[in-house]
């Protein structure tokens, strides 16, 4: 996983030691998320995104994780797709390691570790030494981590013999393991013509519950770009509170549609395009602190 966030080698135990390694060493503003959290809202010129789940039920759910795999591509795509329509020009899907299912075991398909010299601590597809190991049986890389200095690896595919349940594993020096893929995903949209909230200053302290959202569109980019169906979403947190109609846009106009915060004090408006959902513009909107005196000066 270090590797991913830093280029010297460092291997960095914490997720947030990781995250300040890369924003220094990138000198960039980057936000950081778990993928789950991605909504409609989500900000950010860079943003890392973590799916830990998929790693987590790896780990301790073992065979038993085979039927959440296509609920996490669900998810992947879902994410993938609604990054892309809030503007992302790319989306890279990486991986920190691959994974072997082991399946169901005999003791003589294990390897014994009794010929591991000095202090160790075995996994089921590597062992940490504090000496180097010699013989044919091992590859045997320096690497220091905590109180060991190497990192071992079986010369075939076959685990070692250690403690625990049997089934998916970190999978040792096989292709899953060492082979990092990265997917690029991109999407060209379609040239058509803008629309923008004009009124975004007026959002900022809105008195009373009710909002009123008002925006306007530019030139058609060409003769297919004519008109557009656009829709006016709040957000409050990751939750959809209240939604205009749809609403048919021409070059030039000038709408406004009325929605309602409810008890909330602030959220987020958004503008779609209800039929490629791309996202067109947004603005933060907070409730004013003054009462709303019904017009009584």
């Amino acid at each position: 996983m270090s590797a991913l966030y830093t280029t010297d080698g460092e291997i960095i135990a914490e997720k947030k030691e990781r995250e300040k390694k890369l924003s220094d060493e990138t000198g960039k503003d980057i936000t950081y998320m778990q993928l789950d959290e991605v909504n409609g809202t989500t900000d950010g010129e860079i943003l890392v995104l973590t799916y830990k789940d998929i790693d987590d039920a790896g780990e301790k759910m073992q065979q038993g994780m085979l039927r959440l795999v296509d609920e996490f591509e669900d998810i992947l795509v879902e994410k993938i797709q609604l990054l892309l329509h809030l503007g992302y020009k790319e989306v890279h899907l990486v991986t920190d390691h691959g994974f072997v299912l082991t399946g169901i075991l005999e003791e003589s398909d294990k390897i014994p570790t009794d010929d591991i010299s000095g202090g160790k601590k075995v996994s089921e597809r590597y062992i940490r030494s504090v000496d180097e190991q010699s013989g044919s049986k091992y590859i045997s890389i320096e690497e220091h981590y905590e109180n060991y200095n190497y990192v071992n690896f079986a010369k075939s595919s076959r685990p070692f013999v250690s403690t625990g349940k049997y089934g998916y594993s970190h999978g040792g020096f096989t292709p899953q393991e060492v082979v990092i893929p990265n997917f690029v995903f991109t999407y060209n949209k379609q040239n058509q013509m803008d629309v923008d909230i004009t009124n975004k200053k007026d959002l900022i302290d809105i008195a009373g519950n009710i909002l009123t959202v008002k925006f306007s569109s530019g030139e058609a980019k060409d003769v297919l770009s004519y008109q557009r169906k656009v829709r006016v979403l709040l957000y409050v947190g990751d939750k959809i509170v209240d939604k205009s109609s749809i609403i048919s846009i021409s070059p030039g106009s000038q709408e406004k549609v009325e929605l309602s915060l409810d008890s909330a004090t602030e959220g987020v408006v958004v503008i779609i395009d209800e039929d490629t959902k791309d996202q067109l513009d947004k603005a933060k909107v907070t409730k004013s602190q003054m009462r709303d005196l019904g017009g009584l000066f």
